[in-house]
């Protein structure tokens, strides 16, 4: 039985955001967490869903289904 650890960190980042509609611009994060819009350089309320969709799929299966040997890998794996 593989032992899943998840650690939620980064929280210098977060920031209130009062209009929903604002993007923000940048890649921050860790990679196999990142939404594919990210890639391309912004981000928005819409990419902190994606990232607890993939906490929530890691606690369902057990493994983060984009995560690969490498994060070239891991990249091409998202944006696809």
């Amino acid at each position: 039985s593989q032992k899943i650890c998840i650690k939620l960190i980064d929280f210098g980042l977060a920031e209130v955001t009062l209009n929903q509609q604002k993007n923000k611009t940048g890649i921050v994060g860790t990679v196999s967490y990142m939404p594919p819009e990210i890639f391309s350089g912004y981000f928005s309320t819409k990419s902190d869903v994606w990232s607890c969709g993939i906490i929530m799929c890691m606690l369902l299966i057990g493994y983060n289904p984009y995560k690969r040997k490498n994060q070239t890998q891991t990249v091409n794996t998202i944006q696809n």
